[in-house]
C-alpha cells in the first residue's frame, strides 16, 4: 500500500554536451584539409562521429532505461528523479542530433570547397557548364568509394587528378 524508499542512492548527474563549435573546431577548415590525404579526411570523420555523436549513446541509454524501470512505481528515485531523466533523455537526444548535423555540415562544406577547386580547373580548361555541373557525381563517387591509391593522395592533388581524368573522359 505504501512505497518504501530503498537505501540505493540515485545518481542525478547531467552529461556535459559539446557544442557544435567544438565539432567544427575538431573537423577543421577547408584550408586545413589541403594538408590532409583522403584517408586522413575519412578517418577524421570517423573519429569525430565516435567522439561526439556515438559517445552519447551510453548516457542516452541510461536515461531511457531509468525512465522505463521507474515508470510507475518510481523506485528509489521518486517522481523528481524520473522527471530529471526524462529531461536528460530529451536534452541528450536533441544534442546528439545537433552535433550530427553540425558534423555533417562542416564535413560537407569542407569537401564541397575542395570539389569546387576541381570544378574551377574544369571551367579553366574550357568545359561547358553542364559538364562541370555533372562532375559532382564523379567526384562524389571517388570520395565514397576510393581506390587504394587515391587514399594516400593529398586532397588537393586528388581533386586535381580527378578533374584531369574527368576532363579526359569528356573529350
Amino acid at each position: 500500500m505504501f512505497s518504501v524508499a530503498t537505501p540505493t542512492a540515485v545518481d542525478l548527474r547531467s552529461t556535459p554536451l559539446p557544442t557544435p563549435a567544438d565539432v567544427a573546431a575538431r573537423l577543421g577548415t577547408a584550408l586545413a584539409w589541403q594538408a590532409l590525404t583522403l584517408s586522413q579526411v575519412l578517418e577524421l570523420w570517423d573519429s569525430v562521429y565516435f567522439e561526439f555523436v556515438a559517445a552519447l549513446e551510453g548516457p542516452i541509454a541510461h536515461a531511457k532505461s531509468f525512465c522505463k524501470e521507474n515508470g510507475t512505481n518510481y523506485g528509489a528515485g521518486g517522481p523528481l528523479a524520473r522527471q530529471f531523466y526524462q529531461r536528460e533523455y530529451r536534452r541528450l537526444t536533441e544534442g546528439r542530433l545537433q552535433l550530427r548535423a553540425a558534423a555533417d555540415q562542416v564535413f560537407c562544406d569542407n569537401l564541397t570547397s575542395a570539389i569546387e577547386e576541381g570544378k574551377a580547373q574544369l571551367r579553366a580548361a574550357g568545359l561547358q557548364e553542364e559538364d562541370v555541373d555533372a562532375s559532382d557525381e564523379f567526384f562524389n563517387q571517388v570520395v565514397q568509394r576510393p581506390n587504394p591509391t587515391d587514399l594516400a593522395k593529398l586532397l588537393p592533388v586528388l581533386i586535381a587528378d580527378l578533374a584531369s581524368e574527368y576532363q579526359r573522359l569528356q573529350e
